[in-house]
């Protein structure tokens, strides 16, 4: 198989069967500018991911805590009568 970005076929599986070493020095569309501007001009993408993985996040707590008050009410049900956390979602 040719490493060359050139021979490549862009539209087959041959990218995903090329070894990752390969793949990262030669894929067509690598970036070849400083690293700083890549950080620049993917900074907007970075920034919506980490917030959405901070949502993410915030309703795994809610479940965890709403699966906390769950085993308490039912070790005890006067003592859980309070503990589930209801939230509202904006379609």
């Amino acid at each position: 198989m040719e490493s060359s970005a050139t021979a490549w076929e862009l539209d087959s599986d041959e990218i995903a069967s090329i070894a990752s070493e390969d793949l990262n020095a030669n894929r067509p569309n690598r970036w070849k500018g400083p690293k700083s501007t890549w950080r620049t001009h993917t900074e907007e993408d970075r920034l919506l991911w980490q917030s959405m993985k901070k949502i993410e996040d915030q309703d795994l707590s809610v479940h965890l805590y709403n699966a906390f008050a769950l085993k308490r009410q039912a070790q005890n049900p006067a003592t859980a009568q309070n503990l589930v956390v209801k939230t509202v979602r904006n379609p």
